[in-house]
């Protein structure tokens, strides 16, 4: 039986996955999609990668980024599920 804290642990790793993904692939790039006559362009920034998590912390954006690339605990970080960092308060050197 998987426990609220296996849960956790697992966003958590999913996170610091997502944010080596992200690097590699996303970061500081930029696609123009095009169809018929019609066109936009969507631009990766560092400072995007919080947004797409769906976690909110009091850390800025593109100090979170750096964090989960170097696969640092999270601090305070919630989802709209509640406190995925469990009762133990972290602390990152930012």
């Amino acid at each position: 039986m998987t426990t609220k804290e296996d849960k956790k642990n697992a966003i958590r790793q999913d996170i610091i996955n997502s944010a080596v993904i992200y690097s590699q692939s996303l970061a500081g790039k930029a696609f123009l999609c095009v169809y018929g006559e019609e066109f936009f362009e969507v631009s990766f920034s560092v400072d995007h990668f919080l947004h797409l998590t769906g976690v909110e912390t009091k850390i800025s954006a593109k100090d979170f980024y750096k964090n989960e690339k170097k696969k640092l605990p999270c601090s305070n970080v919630t989802s709209s599920g509640g406190d995925i960092c469990g009762e133990e308060q972290w602390r990152r050197e930012c």
